[in-house]
């Protein structure tokens, strides 16, 4: 058991340094690496679309297919989430009300069915973990979101539909464990905000806009939402106030779907045209194109997940790391800041951490992530 604890920190480590570029070694998941959900044509009638989830290695730029879903296994994949220790992928399958749970090599089980409460688990994404590892699915058949505790007791109704869910959509959790629904009903349009009390509230109106078809939020509890009119929105924390355009749609992309790596602070964009996955430069809003789907196997993205073990949300709780200055400043000059950026009175220590200042800290203090089972 050392030895694999031990070969999976160095292939961690070294693949967030970019040296190793596998989708998975020893039967782990890639710290960074992208799996986006690609559901089937025509809810799996057409012969020549099957369901599908994408591996995607934002290094290399390679895409390759994790996971296919045909005849009746075919279920209309509309939700990913890894479990908070990595090791393991959730998927929402709408057309058979199931979570289905995979490791790195592909293997998959139904974790979770109707006879659990989950009844037609449809959103981009619709799935999602908090802090504490409870488990949150949106059902459209009941109308509500259900938590599964983290200790494995039943799911309970954590909101429906006397709290605003009234259809599809996309939930987020923030750093500060407010939930975030993206109401689609195309009569609302509206972001709601439910504490970890339950308690409801409308935090914005989009309704004059279109409908928020994707959320993403990263450890800073910063909040990004896309609208199906492909421009994306920014919050910086639980303020309305905050909110400024970061990316302007337009014609340049088409249905976008957003996953977020908090510690990268990497915001990925998955586009249906061009059918590609692009890196979105904060806080400029420039997009990059990493990596590009087959034209002929992909017509859209409905749920994007970023691989972030628990380790990494361990060490930077709340976007708080007590790193020494020499990591910092580090930092500082590999992101490309001059000196007197770094020691500017208005500099923030935090925003800058990327996984690979997470890798070292790690290595130097001999921590170590988890051997998945």
């Amino acid at each position: 058991m050392k030895a694999c604890k031990l070969a999976h920190t160095i292939v961690g480590l070294l693949s967030l340094f970019g040296v190793v570029r596998t989708g998975s070694a020893l039967g782990q998941f890639v710290p960074g690496h992208i799996f986006v959900s690609s559901p089937s044509l025509e809810y799996c009638t057409h012969p020549n679309y099957p369901d599908r989830i994408w591996h995607v290695d934002p290094q290399t730029g390679s895409v390759t297919v994790f996971a296919e879903f045909a005849g009746e296994e075919c279920a209309y994949i509309t939700g990913l989430s890894f479990t908070p220790d990595g090791c393991r992928l959730r998927a929402a399958a709408v057309g058979t009300s199931e979570i289905r749970e995979f490791d790195a090599d592909g293997k998959w089980v139904v974790v979770l069915n109707a006879d659990d409460g989950i009844s037609v688990p449809w959103g981009f994404n619709s799935l999602a973990y908090d802090r504490d590892g409870n488990f949150y699915v949106l059902n459209v058949g009941t109308r509500t979101i259900l938590r599964f505790p983290s200790d494995g007791g039943p799911g309970l109704v954590f909101a429906d539909q006397s709290d605003g869910i009234s259809s599809r959509g996309p939930i987020d959790i923030a750093a500060n464990g407010d939930l975030y629904y993206g109401d689609q009903s195309g009569s609302a349009n509206f972001l709601l905000r439910i504490a970890p009390d339950g308690t409801s509230t409308v935090f914005e109106d989009y309704r004059n806009l279109n409908l928020p078809l994707s959320i993403a939020t990263d450890n800073f509890g910063r909040i990004y939402v896309s609208l199906l009119t492909d421009d994306i929105f920014y919050y910086d924390g639980p303020n309305v106030s905050t909110k400024m355009l970061l990316f302007a749609g337009g014609d340049s992309v088409e249905d976008s779907i957003l996953a977020m790596n908090p510690f990268d602070t990497a915001l990925y964009l998955v586009s249906r045209i061009p059918r590609a996955v692009h890196r979105v430069n904060l806080p400029s809003g420039a997009i990059t194109t990493i990596a590009s789907i087959p034209a002929t196997f992909f017509d859209g993205g409905f749920a994007a997940a970023v691989v972030v073990p628990a380790d990494l949300l361990d060490a930077n709780l709340d976007g708080e790391v007590n790193l020494p200055d020499w990591a910092i400043w580090f930092n500082c000059f590999a992101v490309g800041l001059t000196e007197p950026q770094c020691h500017a009175a208005d500099f923030d220590r935090n925003r800058v951490l990327d996984l690979r200042d997470l890798a070292m800290f790690q290595l130097g203090f001999g921590r170590r992530f988890p051997a998945c089972p």
